[in-house]
């Protein structure tokens, strides 16, 4: 097989080729997220594959700023040779190899192999105990917690075209009616205090269901989900559960910037 495109080093990877690694940990320690990988074997084999061993090359230095190590990957295009450059501390185990690996994972980024990884959406899992692991669980091991956690399921757009599931056997949308929003979905700086009994007692929204793990698991670090929704309930924006997926990533990434603090 010759040469292909250089737009194929951007295709997503088999299941088999991704690894998975323990993110954060909940406060509770009851969930926790997984981040996908990518090792620099696959990497190797994606530019073996799509540019021919002969038109690719790698080259370490030490990195300019901190003890790192610097990555240099070169793709010869026509005749002329390409380089895209990242860096990577030392790891903490096998800090050499790891250095390595981590640097040439990240020019390979550059390069658009693996970078579909960074726009899967943030998934909290829950953590399992030894006697409920299955194959393909992740060891957790942080902060006092020890157990196991299944990684979630890639979506379809981030698997080969040839094992992605056929158009007439996927489940065709829902179209829901989208309810006019009483509240805009940015958190408001300032609001009356006073609670509101319609708004304690008002329905969930559709979304709930699924922002419920990683919404509660957030909410740990400032003092759980009755704490955070009663404080919600007193500013008069109504409980989280009603909020809308947007409006509740922008209320954890407002709390992250600490631009809003709980009980204030």
């Amino acid at each position: 097989m010759g040469r292909l495109s250089i737009a194929n080093l951007c295709k997503p990877f088999s299941p088999q080729d991704i690894e998975w690694r323990v993110g954060n940990v909940s406060k509770s320690g009851k969930m926790c997220t997984l981040l996908p990988y990518i090792t620099s074997r696959a990497v190797m084999d994606r530019l073996d594959s799509v540019v021919l061993p002969e038109n690719w090359t790698d080259c370490y230095v030490s990195s300019p700023v901190g003890n790192g190590l610097e990555c240099q990957l070169s793709i010869r295009i026509g005749k002329d040779w390409i380089t895209k450059i990242d860096a990577a501390e030392p790891t903490n185990i096998e800090s050499v190899k790891g250095a390595y690996s981590d640097s040439l994972k990240r020019a390979a980024v550059k390069w658009g192999i693996g970078r579909y990884l960074y726009k899967l959406p943030l998934s909290w899992v829950k953590i399992k105990s030894k006697q409920q692991q299955k194959e393909g669980d992740i060891f957790v091991s942080s902060k006092g917690v020890i157990g196991y956690a299944t990684p979630p399921a890639l979506p379809d757009w981030a698997l080969p075209l040839t094992m992605r599931t056929p158009a007439a056997e996927q489940k065709p949308q829902k179209k829901t009616k989208q309810k006019p929003q009483k509240k805009p979905e940015q958190v408001p700086e300032q609001a009356p205090e006073q609670v509101s009994t319609l708004e304690a007692n008002s329905p969930h929204d559709e979304e709930w269901e699924a922002d419920r793990p990683w919404f509660c698991a957030n909410m740990d670090e400032y003092g759980g989900y009755a704490k955070v929704k009663e404080w919600a309930l007193l500013k008069s924006w109504g409980k989280p559960s009603t909020w809308g997926n947007e409006r509740r990533k922008n209320f954890v990434i407002l709390l992250e910037k600490k631009e809003l603090q709980v009980g204030t």
